[in-house]
């Protein structure tokens, strides 16, 4: 990213600005996709976590000896399980559960070995109760996931350390579990701080990346046809999905309280990309909309005018990633290139889309502007919103009201806690009672990493666990053959820490061999695993792997569950939309309660779209109706494109009166509410079901108004059909599993 000059004098109160990578001069470097993850900001907390821990890890060691640090970097180990990106300002928030939590399941381990008649029944008992409780992280969301896992990985390494020989010696380990953690708690706020900045350039490239890939697949549509059109579809929707996902990560780095031109800049840009989405499908709809008008479709030289020009878009959106993601400059003039590019589109596309294609051009002219200049442009025009932007952003809290409602027996968070307790309790006495050395730590690690809260995601690691342990395996074979350095060990196990933490959620595979070699390692410096048998961690994986995957189908979410409750939540955002964008509302205030309602639509067809791709995992027996479930997404896209039409009308100068408009807008306003409140109105079916906008001149005439309003309404009875249609399909399924 651009430096920000040294004159003014906030540049340095937040972060540090890191040096440019000059990698321009290579250009297919800007399309590597494995240069892209590195360069990402989940593999520089890995790389931030790692150095931490190598640091702390030898400084303990040089201060108090090795069997103090090996206590202590248990602790840093566990806490930086939770340390994932985040706001700087809720650093400490993010981490503080696991400083409570993981040194009294210690405790409980070690205390449980003073009493050796019954210590397996006493570590069974933790090892069921700790799991439990981990997996109940998950009420929280993603955020909640690696404070859970970090509990159990706590039981299982002091369930690794040597049984302790008196209460002292317990509470000495637990005591420098505890410094540990602390440590590395400071260490995961400074670098927050320090790596603030970066952390938002690297979130906005990620996003800004992904709007590309979605532009790419928009113009690869143009031309589809049959059964090519259909999958482009069902990729476009779950890019749809992984953008949204994205765009929310963006916001709650970005727009985490800006104050410096650097900050302000990107959040710009942030807000020009977001509305560039926007536009870009409301372009797409518009275009599949003109054979439901009754006008003539595009010809060939005009589809591939517009797809010419979203690739353009795109390309244009790689500089702007390959910048942010480098700290390089983008190439001279970039804007006034693009704005020949976009009028020679304007000439080229239908007249009905001209509108639209301008919209998008605009957008991409802010956003490249904002990436050439920088400086302080935005500060002004961003200070009016700075009051909105933390309803945008999601809330660092840890609210008991999810937990609540994970306590019901239906919830998928129960049902997932209670499937792992089972199986770890299984895999435990499975590992009391194997033929060789016993090592039930190593069974309940690989059952915890492999079982997810769905069977998709645990059928993708499975197979990667197993070949991360072989490797892992092999690597810490020929390392502990040149018996290296305790300082050496050390920093091995910070490497492994800060690989397995980059790329859990980036590439699987490389995160389970960094992974086992953490545990060996780990294992090692507390003395317990001695010379390991690399048949017998294999045969460990395998079995934790197999009980992992069985257990999966035990006290199952399947997917169709969730589609009440998905379902109602699209329902209510819709409605919630609806009012907003029709509603008697002062626009200059309501703008945010706009745009909020608009992502909350995004959010939930996300959810619906992400559920809709992990069911095509399931057995077919209990996959909801996948069919069903994309027209519902196709038609909540058109409706959404079309009440955002006439919203962003009555922002607009406009012929039509005021007193003639609002009638109107009621009128259809109560007929949407009621349509998709009750499916009350009948869809025309022999409609196609194709995405479509409404893009509404500001001097549209009463007349089209009207029509158009009668179009979102016939719009709205039509997905409120189809939702009563799935909800009434999902009823029907739980009545027979009733009989």
């Amino acid at each position: 990213m651009e430096a920000t000059r040294p004159s003014e004098p906030d540049v340095g109160r937040r972060s540090m600005q890191l040096p440019p990578l000059n990698l321009e001069a290579i250009p297919s470097l800007r399309h590597s996709v494995w240069l892209r993850l590195l360069l990402g900001h989940r593999v520089l907390n890995g790389v931030a976590v790692g150095f931490g821990l190598a640091v702390l890890s030898v400084l303990v060691f040089l201060v108090a000896g090795p069997v103090v640090a090996a206590s202590a970097s248990v602790g840093m180990l566990t806490l930086s399980i939770g340390d994932q990106v985040s706001p700087a300002r809720g650093k400490l928030r993010q981490i503080a559960p696991l400083l409570w939590l993981a040194a009294p399941m210690t405790a409980a381990v070690q205390f449980a070995h003073l009493a050796p008649d019954h210590v397996d029944l006493l570590l069974g008992i933790i090892v069921a109760v700790g799991g439990f409780i981990g997996m109940l992280g998950t009420a929280w969301g993603l955020r909640g996931g690696p404070l859970g896992f970090a509990l159990l990985l706590a039981i299982v390494f002091a369930m690794s350390t040597p049984p302790p020989d008196d209460w002292r010696t317990a509470l000495a380990h637990v005591a420098w579990f505890q410094v540990g953690a602390f440590l590395f708690a400071a260490w995961a706020v400074f670098s927050a701080h320090v790596l603030n900045l970066r952390f938002r350039s690297q979130a906005l490239a990620d996003a800004i990346n992904e709007l590309a890939v979605m532009l790419r697949q928009q113009g690869a549509r143009l031309a589809a046809t049959g059964d090519r059109r259909e999958n482009q579809l069902r990729a476009l929707l779950g890019e749809q999905a992984a953008l949204a996902d994205k765009l929310q990560t963006a916001r709650d780095l970005v727009l985490d309280q800006p104050a410096t031109p650097a900050e302000l800049r990107l959040t710009g840009m942030l807000i020009a990309a977001i509305r560039l989405r926007e536009q870009a499908l409301a372009c797409e709809l518009e275009l599949d909309m003109q054979p439901a008008r009754g006008g003539t479709p595009p010809t060939l030289a005009q589809a591939q005018a517009l797809e010419s020009l979203w690739g353009d878009f795109s390309a244009h959106l790689d500089r702007v990633c390959w910048s942010l993601f480098t700290g390089g400059q983008l190439p001279p003039r970039l804007a006034e290139s693009l704005l020949a590019r976009t009028a020679e589109a304007h000439r080229a596309v239908p007249p009905t889309l001209r509108g639209a294609v301008d919209a998008m051009g605009a957008e991409m002219q802010s956003l490249l502007r904002l990436a050439e200049h920088g400086g302080d442009e935005p500060r002004l025009a961003l200070a009016e919103q700075a009051r909105d932007w933390p309803r945008f952003r999601t809330s660092m809290r840890w609210p008991i009201a999810p937990l609540k409602r994970a306590m019901s027996g239906h919830s998928p968070v129960l049902r997932y806690a209670l499937r792992v307790t089972i199986a770890l309790l299984v895999g435990y006495t499975i590992g009391l009672h194997l033929p060789w050395a016993a090592h039930p730590q190593w069974i309940l690690l690989t059952i915890a990493v492999v079982m997810r809260t769905n069977v998709a995601q645990t059928l993708e690691r499975r197979n990667a666990r197993l070949i991360g342990t072989l490797i892992g395996c092999v690597l810490v074979t020929a390392l502990l053959s040149l018996n290296p350095s305790v300082p050496v060990q050390f920093l091995v196990l910070a490497i492994g820490a800060g690989i397995a933490h980059g790329f859990a959620q980036v590439r699987y595979l490389v995160a389970a061999t960094a992974a086992t070699v953490l545990a060996l390692i780990q294992g090692h410096l507390l003395h317990t695993a001695g010379e390991f048998a690399l048949f017998e961690r294999l045969a460990d994986t395998l079995i934790g792997t197999a009980l992992a995957w069985a257990f999966s189908y035990v006290l199952p979410a399947w997917e169709r569950r969730q589609l009440p409750a998905l379902l109602k939540r699209l329902r209510k955002a819709q409605l919630q939309h609806a009012q907003v964008a029709l509603g008697s509302t002062e626009l200059s205030t309501a703008n945010a309660d706009w745009r909020l309602a608009r992502r909350e639509v995004h959010d939930s067809l996300a959810a619906i779209a992400i559920a809709a791709q992990r069911a095509r995992a399931e057995p077919r027996a209990v996959q909801p109706p996948l069919d069903l479930l994309e027209r519902v997404q196709l038609r909540s896209y058109r409706l959404l494109a079309q009440l955002g039409g006439l919203r962003t009308w009555r922002e607009q100068p406009r012929a039509l009166p005021d007193a003639q408009a609002q009638p109107l807008l009621a009128a259809h306003l109560a007929r949407i509410s009621a349509a998709l409140d009750n499916a009350a109105v009948p869809a025309a079916t022999a409609t196609p079901v194709e995405a479509r906008t409404e893009t509404i001149s500001p001097h549209e005439e009463a007349a089209q108004l009207h029509q158009r309003l009668r179009d979102a309404a016939d719009e709205a009875a039509a997905l409120g059909a189809d939702l009563a249609a799935a909800q009434a399909w999902e009823l029907a399924r739980a009545q027979e599993r009733q009989r």
